[in-house]
């Protein structure tokens, strides 16, 4: 085309896929740890909806997130997959992936999963306790370091929850068991997060329940276990549906 004398050529509009300043994927920094980039993302992203940086509803577009970490969209599709897998992120025909939302619905189908597993789980931990002394030990450890952190405002207490219900399921010794107690524990993590539970006051009162689990675990106190987590869950439930404004009921 000939552009008449005087007349600036109009620029050519660049398609960019980056996100916008304000998107919260322009935020996020690749996480160092995992042997490959799909376990890299992955961590990175589902680190993000439970400290609920990603908020529920957002669109988790390919392009956009693998510019962001440097990489093609192979890898970013797969951890997509992994999230998907564990309960954090949805994935539609047509509509592609958002980070999962809360409803009330949503919190009492985890928590019935998790009465459901759970109580069972610490009875069978407390059967298992003299023959795994290492895994008591990693209870103990992580109950210490809930005691230390328990006024602390920046503490990592959904990390710490989690971390110790993965290990009571560890010593329970049934994989299956395991396995759902961490992707139900995971979803939760993200719910937590967006309700804020984690204040020095709900840490306490995790502490607390973990500090009763583990001494009845140790003490093979197998009804003593199963009572003290379906009290600690009853309360986890209360204080992510206040900490969110819903009503338990």
């Amino acid at each position: 085309m000939t552009i008449p004398c005087g007349l600036v050529r109009p620029a050519r509009t660049e398609i960019r896929h980056n996100v916008s300043v304000s998107d919260p994927i322009s935020s996020l920094t690749l996480a160092g740890r995992g042997e490959s980039m799909v376990d890299r993302i992955e961590h990175t992203l589902s680190d993000a909806i439970r400290r609920g940086d990603l908020p529920g509803g957002l669109r988790l577009r390919e392009i956009p997130i693998a510019e962001r970490f440097d990489c093609s969209t192979t890898p970013v599709r797969e951890a997509i997959r992994r999230l998907a897998a564990a309960g954090l992120v949805v994935v539609l025909p047509r509509r592609g992936a958002t980070v999962s939302s809360i409803s009330v619905d949503g919190i009492d189908e985890l928590y019935e999963l998790r009465f459901l597993l759970e109580p069972a789980m610490a009875r069978k931990a407390a059967a298992n306790a003299q023959s795994r002394p290492d895994l008591v030990a990693q209870l103990r450890d992580l109950v210490e370091l809930q005691e230390r952190q328990e006024h602390d405002e920046n503490s990592d207490g959904d990390r710490l929850d989690a971390t110790f219900h993965a290990t009571l399921a560890r010593l329970a010794g049934n994989e299956t068991i395991a396995d759902h107690v961490a992707n139900a524990t995971q979803r939760v993590e993200a719910v937590q997060a967006r309700a804020q539970k984690w204040t020095p006051k709900g840490l306490e009162t995790a502490l607390h329940f973990h500090a009763a689990i583990l001494d009845a675990v140790v003490a093979g106190e197998a009804d003593l276990a199963e009572r003290a987590m379906r009290e600690h869950l009853a309360q986890a439930k209360r204080g992510v549906l206040a900490g969110l404004g819903l009503d338990a009921d």
